[in-house]
């Protein structure tokens, strides 16, 4: 539990130093530039024209004011001074309609207020050698974000009474929206913390990857060899084995003399069968596949095999005979067993063996063929896993028998005695869906 909780503390820490990190990086999205912001400085035939905003970045709906110098240096008196247009819809903001700083009718609004000594006054009409006015109002920005520049065309007329027009603009000036402007930043600075913390997960993920391939590597290479031996020396006999016991069992249902071969044939197959697999247990331990479920699977097969053969041969009577046989005893030496030269008590065993087979052949309640299924479902299984470590190394992988497996799994089910193999099996199946 301590150890958990230190590792999530480190893994906080290490995240807030990443965040911490990111904003110093990233910085702040844009210099905000605020206080007596010169936007445009011109003299136009005498007249200096000067315009000025309070910041260069205004929030959605937000009003913001301004102001624009008129100073008189021509020498001469300067008359009729006014606004006739003020473009502020077009660029992105809109006339704040507080007090009397606006003057006009619908969308034709322009500036109509000075700034003398910190109050508002109207616009006078003249202005004097030397003398300057300061034109303020407010606007208001639109819902619109980008880059605008808000522009006004004045007029004056001159001593000499000649009109002059000009433009003066306010901006560039940048409308943003607060909440767009969060999620850029909050976007900008999550991906500060998350470049280095992928690449953080992603070496311990990769080093925990290569750690575990390397040990499945040195795990498969120190194995293969053992396990090719293994095959070649207990698992190949037995599928030998296996192969000359199944093609009798569902076959015999009868103990007449016309298949009396075929029965004695069958019982030297089952009992090299099972001293086949007594002696690779004895070897081994038991069976060892890449699949614990199949490993399960063969060896609830082999059990109930096995506990059939004791209860209707007898397991003295097949102790002795699988300690007397070899394993690789042909048929005509077990045949010869059955004869006057064999001795008297080796003799009666295996008359005894071949009388209780024959009595199984005709038990009505759990006959011989009925493990027909359960040798095929072992022969499926057994074939294909003792082959599957080896999957890499043969041209064509071996193809398992899915279907033939479901049709056994569905034969098993419906046999009392075989339920719950045919549960085993169904588990087997389910750890192969992939193939």
């Amino acid at each position: 539990m301590r150890r958990s909780v230190v590792v999530y503390l480190v893994a906080a820490g290490i995240v807030l130093a990443l965040a911490l990190m990111a904003g110093w990086w990233w910085g702040p999205p844009e210099t905000v530039r605020t206080g007596q912001l010169t936007v445009r400085r011109r003299e136009l035939g005498g007249l200096l024209v000067k315009a000025w905003v309070s910041t260069n970045r205004v929030p959605l709906h937000r009003e913001l004011p301004f102001w624009i110098l008129f100073e008189n240096h021509s020498g001469e008196q300067v008359t009729a001074l006014r606004f006739l247009h003020f473009s502020g819809a077009e660029a992105g903001f809109v006339p704040a309609k507080t007090g009397r700083c606006w003057t006009g009718e619908g969308t034709s609004l322009v500036p109509a207020c000075v700034d003398v000594d910190g109050r508002t006054e109207l616009l006078p009409k003249g202005l004097d050698d030397g003398e300057s006015i300061v034109v303020t109002a407010r606007l208001r920005a639109g819902s619109e974000t980008g880059s605008f520049e808000p522009n006004g065309v004045f007029e004056w007329t001159d001593a000499g009474g000649h009109r002059h027009r000009d433009i003066v603009a306010l901006g560039p000036m940048h409308v943003f929206s607060p909440l767009q402007e969060f999620g850029v930043t909050l976007g900008r600075r999550a991906v500060g913390v998350a470049l280095p913390l992928i690449v953080l997960v992603a070496g311990i993920w990769f080093q925990k990857w290569s750690q575990r391939h390397a040990e499945k590597t040195q795990t498969r290479e120190g194995l293969l060899p053992r396990t090719l031996a293994d095959v070649q020396k207990y698992y190949m006999p037995v599928s030998s084995r296996l192969a000359r016991l199944q093609p009798h069992v569902s076959l015999l249902t009868s103990v007449t003399s016309a298949n009396a071969l075929r029965r004695d044939q069958c019982l030297w197959s089952l009992l090299r069968f099972m001293g086949q697999m007594g002696w690779m247990v004895d070897k081994v331990g038991g069976v060892q596949f890449k699949n614990r479920a199949g490993e399960d699977l063969v060896s609830k097969c082999y059990s109930l095999v096995r506990r059939a053969v004791e209860k209707h041969l007898g397991a003295r009577n097949l102790s002795f005979a699988l300690r007397e046989m070899s394993l690789t005893e042909p048929l005509v030496t077990f045949l010869e067993r059955f004869e006057r030269k064999t001795p008297r008590a080796m003799r009666r065993v295996f008359q005894e063996l071949r009388c209780s087979f024959a009595a199984w052949i005709l038990d009505r309640d759990d006959p011989f063929r009925s493990y027909a299924s359960v040798l095929e479902v072992f022969s499926l299984t057994w074939a294909y896993e003792i082959n599957a470590p080896f999957e890499t190394w043969y041209e064509k992988p071996e193809i398992f028998p899915r279907q033939k497996l479901e049709e056994l799994k569905a034969d098993l089910k419906v046999v009392g005695a075989f339920s719950s193999l045919g549960t085993d099996l169904a588990d087997y199946l389910a750890t192969r869906n992939q193939k």
